[in-house]
């Protein structure tokens, strides 16, 4: 029993035994892990307070690279294999060539950092360069960063600008179109619109010398084979990097080589201290006038489409205008007018007879030589025709006696070819009269009937054959047009129109009629195609102080700027008197000189179709030979041009006769 109780207590001390051993490694464990955890947190805690020296982490952060993210954003990238610090990173650390930089957004990105570039406006460049500063930007270890430069690319912001677009004139056939851009263009669209239509391309282009670095030129030239108004228009300009402006910019040139027309309507003849309208608003030019200047007798007077003008001196005078267009293109025309002194109505009776001739006596109870005669219902008329009044010189204390009529058949008396005639005028008169003003008027209806136009009315006066006169349509009112004509005399007229080839009085020529002596008077006032223009440029008289009866020389120059061969007829006016004519034949763009010898009787202004070439003053009695109503004695030298050279020779000539006479009767008496 004690065994078995020895054997009890023996196995109850050893179970409590591994109990406690047990419970003691248990407790060394626990003691073990809680040993563990607080070396783990102390070296955490150390790690936590360790400075830069004490890291392992020795490798710096790198610059990744710049991307564009629009046109005013650029994307950088900052590597680090542990942790970039990006608390270090700031705006001072960025700049941009070109460019201005706004501001930075940073972002991480693991241990990377993401940095946002905001740009303060679009570049022009294509290509902007980022530079980063070295020694700010850093890791968690301290680490900085080197510096670096990235290049973006597509960043050019900027549209060309279209600085200056211009067309300028090289002559009337090209011009020179200039674009200037802000910068190099790598492609220009310029279309031209007009007559002809075409589209200009960088190919037409050539890149001129910058005026400035912003500036950059490109000239094309364009010619014009039409005439017309042209218009060109900037359409798209492309830089070198590919982007594009479009534009609709206009400028306009006008082409025009075409000369206006100048035309004058004026009376055509005028009194002395009178105030005459001189009206050029018939002229014409396809792309307006600019420009009307008026001229008298070569010498400017006035500028405007209308102006009003008063003559000072009696005579023909030459009034001229020249109309310009907007292409500085001009043509000139010049008509004569006779300017004649005061007229008057006074000392003027009328008196129709039975058989309905108008009778006008002028009476010498005048002051002014110059009478108009003139009644209401016209001083003679036909059915069509009314001679309205005549205008003629009469000496003061000196009487005239003129007799009027007229008829609607002059078919036995008028036979100048290719003239119709619309009515025939006689004056008969008791003395000679140098100049007569008519003014007549003709039936609106007997024009239409006739087939003629108003302004092809033309007076014509029977004097060595039938000789047209320069006539002037005055106006036109209640169914009838007026016209009116200066001759240098009285006799029979015809009015009618066309079949000019009888030739022309040169009493009334109109000095810029450019045609031919049988031609209708041009008013083109330029050349026409395949006719001539034919004019008196100049005259000069070469003798001015004559003695009644000698010869004056008269020189004139008829040009022809047409371009066809013409004839024209040269007219010598003295003193409004028409002393004679010859006619000559002018090649295309070449002169002829035209030289008068006429004996002369009066003094007074000399005009050659409607050009002035001077005043004779003279003096001095005719020679006459015989008298007593004997046979006159036959002058030997008669035909010798006169003047003082005339003179001498003639007495040498009676000096020599006389001496050989007296010789003679001497050696008869002497018995030789």
């Amino acid at each position: 029993m004690s065994a078995d109780g020895g054997s009890s207590g023996g196995e109850s001390t050893t179970t409590t035994t591994r109990v406690w051993r047990c419970t003691l490694t248990l407790g060394v464990v626990l003691l073990c892990l809680v040993a563990a955890v607080a070396v783990s947190g102390a070296v955490a805690a150390q790690e936590a307070t360790e400075t830069p020296e004490e890291s392992e982490d020795t490798e710096s952060p790198t610059i990744g690279d710049a991307t564009k993210g629009n046109l005013t954003t650029i994307r950088l990238t900052i590597i680090d294999d542990t942790d970039v610090d990006e608390t270090s990173i700031t705006a001072d650390d960025f700049s941009l060539d070109p460019g201005n930089l706004d501001s930075i957004a940073v972002n991480e990105s693991g241990t990377n950092a993401t940095v946002e570039l905001y740009l303060s406006d679009v570049v022009s460049s294509n290509n902007v360069t980022v530079s980063v500063a070295g020694g700010s930007i850093s890791d968690a270890a301290g680490n900085t960063a080197t510096e670096a430069e990235r290049v973006v690319t597509d960043m050019d912001g900027f549209r060309p600008q279209l600085q200056d677009f211009s067309i300028t004139r090289v002559n009337e056939s090209a011009a020179t179109i200039e674009v200037v851009s802000s910068e190099r263009l790598s492609e220009l669209f310029v279309g031209v619109g007009g007559p002809g239509s075409r589209t200009l391309t960088m190919a037409n282009f050539t890149e001129g010398d910058s005026r400035a670095s912003f500036e950059k030129p490109y000239r094309a030239t364009v010619r014009f084979d039409e005439e017309g108004e042209f218009e060109a228009l900037v359409g798209t300009m492309t830089d070198v990097n590919g982007v594009t402006s479009r534009y609709n910019v206009k400028r306009s040139i006008l082409v025009d080589r075409t000369p206006p027309t100048a035309r004058i309507d004026a009376p055509p003849s005028a009194t002395v201290g009178e105030s005459i309208a001189l009206d050029g608003t018939s002229s014409a030019d396809e792309y307006g006038i600019e420009g009307y200047d008026w001229a008298v007798d070569g010498n400017h007077t006035a500028s405007g489409e209308s102006v009003n003008y008063t003559f000072r001196t009696p005579g023909y005078h030459g009034v001229s205008l020249t109309v310009t267009d907007r292409r500085n293109n001009s043509a000139t025309r010049t008509v004569p007018i006779l300017v004649e002194s005061e007229e008057t109505t006074a000392d003027v009776t009328l008196e129709q007879t039975d058989a309905g001739v108008v009778v006008g006596s002028v009476g010498p109870n005048r002051t002014t030589a110059r009478v108009r005669i003139a009644r209401d219902d016209g001083l003679a008329s036909t059915a069509d025709l009314r001679l309205e009044s005549l205008t003629v010189d009469v000496p003061v204390e000196t009487n005239a006696t003129l007799e009027f009529s007229a008829t609607a058949d002059v078919s036995t008396w008028f036979d100048t070819a290719n003239t119709t005639a619309l009515g025939g005028l006689t004056v008969e008169h008791d003395r000679s009269l140098s100049t007569a003003t008519f003014r007549f008027s003709v039936n609106e209806s007997q024009l239409a009937a006739a087939g003629v136009e108003s302004d092809e009315v033309t007076l014509y006066r029977e004097t060595d054959g039938w000789q047209s006169i320069y006539t002037t349509r005055v106006n036109a009112s209640e169914g009838r047009v007026y016209y009116e004509a200066t001759a240098g005399g009285l006799s029979r007229f015809v009015v009618g129109a066309g079949g000019r080839d009888a030739g022309t009085d040169s009493a009334g020529m109109d000095s810029e009629s450019g045609a031919a002596a049988d031609d209708e008077p041009s008013d083109t006032g330029g050349t026409v195609t395949g006719s001539p223009q034919i004019i008196v440029r100049n005259s000069t008289l070469l003798t001015t102080a004559l003695d009644r009866g000698d010869r004056a020389l008269v020189r004139a120059i008829a040009h022809n700027a047409g371009n066809a061969t013409g004839t024209y007829r040269v007219g010598l006016v003295v003193n409004n008197t028409g002393i004679t004519s010859t006619v000559v034949t002018v090649p295309p763009g070449e002169n002829r000189t035209v030289t008068f010898a006429q004996r002369v009787n009066t003094g007074g202004t000399v005009v050659v179709n409607g050009t002035i070439a001077g005043t004779i003053s003279m003096g001095g009695n005719a020679t006459t030979s015989g008298g007593g109503g004997g046979l006159p004695i036959p002058n030997p030298l008669a035909l010798w041009p006169g003047g003082l050279f005339g003179r001498v020779l003639g007495a040498v000539f009676w000096l020599v006769l006389i001496s050989y006479a007296v010789l003679k009767g001497i050696a008869i008496y002497l018995g030789y």
